[in-house]
């Protein structure tokens, strides 16, 4: 009982003192394959942001053109190559996204050709899409800013894909009704949630998965400084969600609630605490003090009630100009009260070596107990994605990436990948190039992505090429 209490009293709390006098509307998320989550990373890294909370995402518009201010302020710190990007993203929205009402039916549209030679194997971190052999897609945002408290976003896409089958699809993506004031917000509708500092796939959910779609979701829209003893905090950022997974599974329909508390201590430390729980569905009980807080889980004799749980730790870490460091770890289940059976991801990222090169280092660790459960026997997925890191349990993933900005405009990347697959005694190598350039066409700015990918284990090559106007 006394940890419930301090559980609804810390919430008021947070809650109660989400006030700030400057803002009063929200905004709508910015899309989670948008660009300008690199740019704000890169300009971070540089020294040009301190008032970035990274682990949570998406982010909010206003959050975005915030950052993107707070860093065009700091022009000295910042390359070539990211000044010019953020200068594009802050034109874009710079006028409209503080008026009061508008309807926007068409908004950033793109098209995409993306080739697989291997179509057992479907790409991570792609929003659950299915790639056949062929595949061309096209799709655009749509925005209705109802009044200064509601909002309605869309986001269409259409596809066809040629591979044993010809297949056409139309579906929608982060299509969402978001209403709130005083920087709260509630959101429902479908969304995407990532949460935490890793790269190449975060542990607890990623966008590995297609979007959630009946997805209900609280937060503040900008992180915000607490008043009295609090502001030793630094800056405060949360959101909670909860959402029905899809009904062909072991478990039909069961329900996954997600919690993150991140805060801001010093401009250069971000930490973080998440947890998630997936309980509930066919046949089974929802339990308030299993989803609010870690109880122990007996494998042999479980309740009706009993969930899969895991809780999380991130920090990151900016020592110097350049560089920063960062930690993501997680326990899947609970022993004792606390988070066991421990996970990791390791980063170095370093931006604006002789202002044109950057470069990052990662390190990934997933237990062999990961994402398994043994009541919710299909395991921690959503559509048959896991919705954590991509590659499952117990494997150890060495990234590396290096990128040398030719231009303002044009930037060629080089990535690998080490897979080692302990579970299935497997190892993969992935070789990514990745060449992004920016046009003018007729005044109107675009982005051309060229991208090819090949795994010598599942014997694939997967090519993309992406318009984003």
């Amino acid at each position: 009982m006394r940890k419930l209490l301090f559980t609804c009293l810390l919430y008021y709390l947070i809650i109660l003192f989400a006030y700030t006098p400057n803002i009063y509307a929200i905004s709508f998320n910015m899309p989670i394959e948008s660009p300008a989550y690199s740019y704000l990373s890169e300009a971070e890294a540089l020294g040009a942001i301190d008032s970035m909370i990274w682990g949570i995402k998406p982010f909010s518009e206003y959050e975005v053109m915030a950052l993107t201010k707070e860093a065009l302020s700091r022009q000295v710190l910042l390359t070539s190559y990211i000044e010019k990007r953020l200068l594009m993203e802050y034109s874009q929205y710079k006028d409209i996204i503080f008026c009061n009402s508008y309807l926007k039916p068409v908004e950033n549209p793109y098209i995409t050709y993306r080739y697989n030679d291997n179509q057992q194997y479907n790409i991570e971190n792609n929003l659950g899409r299915d790639i056949n052999r062929n595949n061309i897609a096209c799709g655009f945002y749509s925005k209705w800013k109802i009044n200064s408290y509601i909002l309605w976003h869309s986001w269409l896409e259409f596809c066809k894909l040629w591979g044993d089958k010809s297949v056409k699809k139309c579906r929608f993506l982060d299509t969402y009704i978001k209403l709130g004031g005083q920087n709260l917000f509630l959101e429902f509708g479908e969304d995407s949630v990532l949460w935490g500092q890793g790269y190449t796939g975060t542990l607890l959910t990623s966008i590995n998965p297609k979007p959630y779609r009946l997805l209900i979701k609280i937060g503040l829209d900008q992180p915000v400084l607490l008043p009295y003893l609090f502001r030793y905090l630094g800056l405060v950022q949360f959101v909670c969600f909860a959402t029905r997974l899809n009904n062909n599974r072991y478990v039909p329909h069961p329900w996954l609630f997600g919690f993150k508390l991140s805060l801001k201590p010093l401009p250069n430390l971000e930490i973080g605490f998440s947890r998630t729980d997936m309980t509930g569905g066919k046949h089974r009980k929802i339990s308030i003090s299993n989803v609010l807080f870690a109880t122990h889980e007996n494998v042999y004799s479980p309740s009706s009630r009993e969930g899969d749980q895991k809780a999380g730790v991130e920090i990151r870490f900016r020592p110097v100009r350049h560089l920063v460091l960062y930690w993501e770890g997680a326990g899947e289940d609970e022993a004792g009260g606390l988070p066991s059976k421990w996970s990791h991801i390791l980063g170095l990222y370093y931006v604006g070596l002789l202002n044109k090169i950057n470069f990052r280092l990662e390190y990934t660790y997933i237990g062999r107990a990961w994402y398994h459960h043994h009541i919710y026997k299909s395991g921690y997925t959503y559509y048959d994605n896991i919705i954590g890191y991509y590659t499952g349990r117990e494997s150890h993933i060495y990234f590396s990436e290096l990128s040398y900005d030719i231009d303002k405009d044009t930037r060629v990347c080089e990535k690998f990948w080490y897979e080692k697959y302990s579970f299935l005694h497997q190892t993969n190598h992935k070789y990514e190039t990745d060449i992004i350039k920016y046009l003018d066409i007729k005044n109107i700015p675009a982005q051309l992505l060229i991208s090819y990918q090949y795994s010598s284990l599942n014997k694939y090559l997967f090519t993309k090429l992406k318009i984003f106007f």
